[in-house]
């Protein structure tokens, strides 16, 4: 086992930890809106120690587990995904109505003009 697999494997250890005994309090700026044990699937990501390091310095100043700072990043690029996607069909939505007012202004007569 790489030394980078001994930080995962320990860091994994400790955020279990810290989600299951619940004598530790997250500090008063964490919500919880629902409880991690909802939570069904794990996904398992391979970092530099660099990059590994700058994810626990982060974690660190806000006093949260480093896999609580790397979840809410992830859930926050799915809804931005997300967002970008609804402002796609938005803005698709007002081409076809600008399309339809063209149309109209061109021919109207035609039905449904």
């Amino acid at each position: 086992m790489s030394k980078l697999d001994k930080l995962l494997a320990a860091e994994a250890a400790a955020a279990e930890a810290f989600e299951e005994d619940q004598s530790v309090p997250y500090p008063d700026h964490v919500k919880i809106s629902r409880p991690n044990r909802a939570r069904s699937r794990v996904l398992q990501v391979r970092l530099n120690p660099e990059e590994f390091e700058a994810i626990e310095r982060i974690a660190a100043a806000r006093a949260l587990p480093a896999s609580a700072v790397a979840r809410e990043r992830l859930l926050a690029m799915i809804r931005e995904d997300e967002a970008s996607q609804a402002d796609v069909a938005a803005q698709l939505v007002v081409v076809a109505d600008q399309i339809r007012a063209f149309a109209a202004q061109m021919n109207p007569g035609a039905v449904g003009a």
